[in-house]
């Protein structure tokens, strides 16, 4: 099973994702990221290259082929549950809101990257997406002289208002405290997966007990 956790920036995807692991590691795998993918560069694909104002087709194409990658490799791990940091709907609002940046149209945006998504990808493979509505999805510190802040948070903007007009649906995760947002992330995955906690703790309990007898 494959779920992607998805959410604006400081939304908590990655916190989230280590909890699930560090509770339950023998049900849900270690969180992929999109520089999991083998096409994925870091030191090239940085926040320069992603706002470059001449790459376009290029960007598009990278994000794409690294998200196809990414699901490949995902389908290929051995745990129950696999965790995607950021589904790849969700990264169609990121892709549309940076090639608005770069200066295309809205729907010009729009069009651009759902034909170019096309060649990669023609169904979901994810069995469930979920969608963290915390997050005060800016940086912390805004730097107002800082024309990289500026540009960043102006992506942001855009990639909230896009998001608003997607058609994906989600299970939306209310704000709250880590840990309740934890369990009702826990309760969306069981009302598919199946029981996950007591399964858990009764191996827990029946581990202990092997090992006072011995």
């Amino acid at each position: 099973m494959i779920v992607s956790i998805s959410g604006m920036d400081n939304a908590g995807k990655t916190t989230q994702c280590n909890m699930l692991r560090s509770k339950y590691p023998e049900v849900f795998s270690e969180p992929m990221h999109i520089k999991d993918s083998p096409s994925f560069d870091e030191t090239k694909h940085d926040e320069n290259w992603w706002f470059r104002s001449d790459n376009a087709e290029e960007f598009t194409e990278v994000i794409y082929k690294c998200l196809l990658e990414r699901i490949e490799l995902a389908e290929k791990v051995k745990s129950k549950i696999v965790l995607l940091d950021k589904g790849a709907d969700f990264y169609d609002s990121r892709i549309i809101a940076t090639l608005i940046m770069k200066g295309l149209k809205y729907n010009e945006a729009k069009k651009y990257s759902f034909d170019i998504k096309m060649k990669y990808f023609t169904s979901c493979r994810e069995d469930l997406k979920l969608y963290l509505e915390s997050g005060t999805y800016k940086r912390k510190e805004l730097d107002l002289t800082s024309f990289e802040d500026l540009r960043y948070n102006t992506y942001l903007e855009l990639n909230k208002l896009i998001l608003a007009r997607a058609n994906t649906r989600y299970i939306n995760i209310p704000t709250g405290d880590i840990e309740v947002v934890n369990d009702s992330i826990l309760e969306s995955i069981e009302d598919i997966y199946g029981d996950i906690r007591t399964s858990s703790s009764s191996k827990i309990l029946r581990a202990g007990t092997t090992n006072e007898k011995k």
